[in-house]
């Protein structure tokens, strides 16, 4: 993988050390919100067998030219992109995505993947935000990962120092969310919020 982007390298580290590279041991659970063309994602389900994926996108246009990235402008993403990123996606996921695969794609608002995936009981072990990178969107697709962390789990997402949005959005919730207490900033502009882990009830002492 030393070629990969190095993003992608650090998130398959994140995954490594959560259990990812043991195919017999319990599905490692990770949620990808905002898939793009599916390289990031069909990485990580080629090199860790244990990882099972949920593919959020909604591959519909939008307006980035209001993002504010460090150096750079960019403008409206067409959906005629966004339908070719689909294609790509669901093309490069293809090995995963059959009846009984290890990943299944989602192709909603992050918002309407969480209430799916809450209402099915199921937790992550890992969320990945690269989507939308205006504050407000990033702000609402944390606010949508962050209940489907499991303790002990890492909600995380690209592009931390490279577009001021993702910057704000992610202070804005550390602000107000009182378990976000630490924030860890990785190779490949990744930024990485652990859950804390459910501790144990002390019994009560005795008088």
């Amino acid at each position: 993988m030393s070629h990969q982007p190095l993003h992608a390298m650090t998130l398959c580290e994140i995954l490594r050390d959560l259990g990812g590279t043991t195919p017999t041991r319990a599905p490692v659970k990770y949620a990808e919100i905002g898939v793009e063309q599916g390289r990031t994602l069909s990485l990580i389900l080629r090199n860790l067998p244990s990882v099972h994926a949920w593919a959020v996108d909604t591959w519909e246009s939008y307006d980035m030219s209001d993002a504010q990235h460090q150096g750079e402008s960019y403008g409206i993403v067409p959906k005629s992109t966004q339908q070719e990123n689909y294609r790509l996606a669901l093309e490069a996921l293809d090995p995963w995505t059959k009846v009984g695969g290890r990943c299944r794609v989602y192709r909603m608002p992050s918002v309407l993947a969480a209430d799916a995936l809450s209402r099915a009981g199921e937790k992550m072990h890992c969320v990945f935000i690269d989507a939308d990178h205006r504050e407000a969107a990033v702000y609402a697709d944390i606010k949508a990962g962050w209940p489907l962390v499991a303790p002990g789990g890492i909600l995380c997402g690209h592009d931390f120092g490279s577009w001021y949005g993702v910057e704000r959005a992610v202070g804005w919730f550390m602000d107000e969310e009182p378990a976000a207490n630490k924030l860890d900033v990785l190779p490949g502009y990744v930024w990485a919020i652990k859950r804390p882990s459910v501790k144990a009830i002390e019994p009560p002492s005795v008088v």
